[in-house]
């Protein structure tokens, strides 16, 4: 998607259909390729899991079923995400917009609740990801369709003409990046679920979920501000390259110092949403024991060294 926002907005503006629709083909079937490699790979470590010999070592029911419908949702999301970043190199914001952030979650929502209505009153883990991966395609299905009546009939004349080594590249440096942001974002989680168990794990994470809500700012500046700097950038337009970057710097402080302060003075009633325990992840005394819980696992780690 990052691909998306670097090279097709280019194309788009400079009216470039034949690499435009190079790019769309190539990028879809790398999505493709890359999808089908995690669902086997997916796939094999759960029937792997599940022929172990310790019965104790295996899934419930439940939970081997939830991982495999989990296994198709992976090549939708691909998909949905490419759709919306193409989206937005085109400057449609508000249809990349809406099918990530509003559409899908909020079609998760309503299916999950409707289960749980039809259900008596129960939602097991299963149900739950098999309401995500019905709306998941819907919403796949119909992002597909808008990209394609938005686009098709631009290019369709042309042959495409493929820039593939420049592509991987550039690509190969966004995959790059991405796999240590999310070993970054992950790694606090991982370390609480590890070492204090999935209790603790669960309410962290929650508190970090929250938080997250501060970057609020750089991410409307992204999804905005990204495609118009990289047409810019290729135009050599310094000077409305610097007025970009310069509005886009105050909207993010602006937004971002607001949410900061609303979080810290009302950030226990927020927790609060998700249950009393959930407070406790604000709470002194809980950052206390995670501390001397902390202090002790370090000391073991030394130790063994």
């Amino acid at each position: 998607d990052h691909s998306a926002l670097r090279f097709f907005s280019v194309y788009y503006n400079k009216q470039e259909w034949a690499k435009a629709r190079a790019f769309l083909r190539f990028s879809f079937r790398i999505i493709a390729v890359a999808a089908v490699i995690c669902m086997v790979a997916w796939f094999l470590f759960l029937w792997d899991k599940q022929q172990s010999v310790n019965i104790r070592e295996r899934y419930p029911r439940t939970y081997s079923e939830a991982f495999l419908w989990a296994m198709f949702v992976i090549p939708l999301l691909a998909l949905i995400y490419q759709a919306s970043a193409v989206f937005r190199s085109i400057h449609m914001i508000k249809l990349s917009l809406a099918s990530m952030y509003v559409i899908l979650p909020l079609g998760i929502s309503v299916a999950s609740l409707l289960f749980y209505k039809m259900n008596d009153g129960k939602m097991q883990v299963d149900g739950a990801v098999l309401m995500n991966l019905l709306v998941t395609f819907l919403v796949a299905v119909f992002i597909m369709r808008k990209l394609k009546k938005k686009l098709r009939p631009k290019y369709q004349a042309e042959e495409p003409r493929y820039e593939t080594g420049l592509w991987l590249n550039t690509t190969f440096t966004f995959l790059v990046m991405n796999i240590l942001t999310l070993i970054i974002k992950q790694a606090d989680i991982l370390f609480v679920g590890h070492y204090f168990g999935p209790r603790d794990a669960g309410i962290y994470s929650t508190a970090v979920k929250i938080s997250a809500l501060i970057p609020f700012g750089l991410s409307i500046v992204e999804y905005v501000y990204t495609p118009r700097i990289s047409s810019l950038f290729q135009k050599n337009d310094k000077q409305k390259l610097q007025e970009y970057i310069t509005h886009a710097a105050r909207i993010i402080v602006m937004i971002t110092i607001p949410l900061a302060i609303g979080l810290i003075l009302s950030g226990k009633y927020l927790l609060k949403i998700f249950g009393n325990e959930f407070q406790s992840s604000r709470s002194e005394e809980h950052t206390s024991e995670l501390q001397s819980h902390s202090d002790l696992v370090c000391r073991l780690l030394l130790e063994k060294k």
